[in-house]
């Protein structure tokens, strides 16, 4: 006997805890979304007032999914910014400050050295913390013009501790589409910083020289990754994907984040 679809205005949401927990702190009605989300007794009885529901509840769930998207997605393009930063020359060894009482500190920077000669590099970066804000200066250096079409690929190791090499092993790898676009996207936490750059950079980024002093990066978007109580090892690769991937950028950094 063939199954009958479905006719419960509930089950057109597919929800998971995250998503349900991220909608209770951002709805104006938690109740109602509770319930939409539920299994009820009364599935089967629906009529015209349920269907104008489903429009409704349909048209809230897609609000709140792109705005919830659009969150994950912020936090996630700030830590691959913030990574670049990072691992682009910072070799601060007493670290810098985030805004949830930790700090990272950078035991060792290194341009990777089996590709010594890319195209993308980086020079004398400073950070400077002030509370959650970073101030960064210095230099971007682009030998060429560079494609707009960039991928991505971070490539974590996890380690026990510093001294513990035996117990490293692979963690997830990172990869982010079309950074080039992304980065030069207004009202990023890292806006402020791109926006600073002298002479003005764009997308695609020409050959040339470019210089930041004092520019900011709001340090908030980083408190989300829970990356503490471990030793880490990361390579940072940009890649040009017009026609087959060719590598740009390449850079090692091994450190940890530790509470203050």
């Amino acid at each position: 006997m063939d199954s009958q679809p479905s006719t419960s205005r509930h089950r057109h949401v597919p929800l998971t805890e995250e998503q349900l927990k991220f909608y209770a702190e951002n709805s104006n009605n938690e109740e109602f979304w509770k319930e939409m989300c539920s299994d009820s007794e009364d599935d089967d009885q629906v009529g015209e007032k349920d269907g104008e529901n489903d429009e409704i509840s349909a048209k809230k769930y897609e609000e709140l999914n792109t705005s919830y998207e659009e969150t994950v997605d912020d936090a996630l393009h700030s830590y691959m910014f913030s990574m670049l930063l990072i691992v682009g020359g910072c070799v601060c060894t007493e670290g810098f400050h985030l805004p949830f009482e930790r700090t990272v500190k950078i035991d060792r920077f290194l341009n990777c050295p089996e590709h010594p000669t890319l195209p993308i590099s980086f020079e004398d970066i400073h950070f400077t913390p002030v509370r959650k804000t970073y101030y960064i200066s210095g230099k971007i250096i682009a030998s060429r013009k560079i494609s707009t079409k960039l991928k991505l690929v971070l490539k974590f190791e996890r380690c026990k501790s510093k001294d513990s090499w035996d117990s490293c092993e692979p963690y997830n790898d990172l990869q982010i589409k079309n950074i080039c676009e992304m980065t030069f996207s207004k009202f990023k936490p890292w806006s402020p910083f791109v926006s600073s750059l002298k002479p003005a950079m764009d997308c695609p980024l020409e050959k040339g020289t470019y210089v930041c002093q004092n520019g900011t990066f709001d340090g908030d978007a980083l408190s989300v990754f829970p990356l503490s109580g471990w030793f880490w090892k990361v390579y940072a690769k940009v890649f040009e994907t017009d026609e087959s991937p060719k590598l740009v950028m390449c850079t090692y950094v091994e450190g940890q984040i530790t509470n203050m």
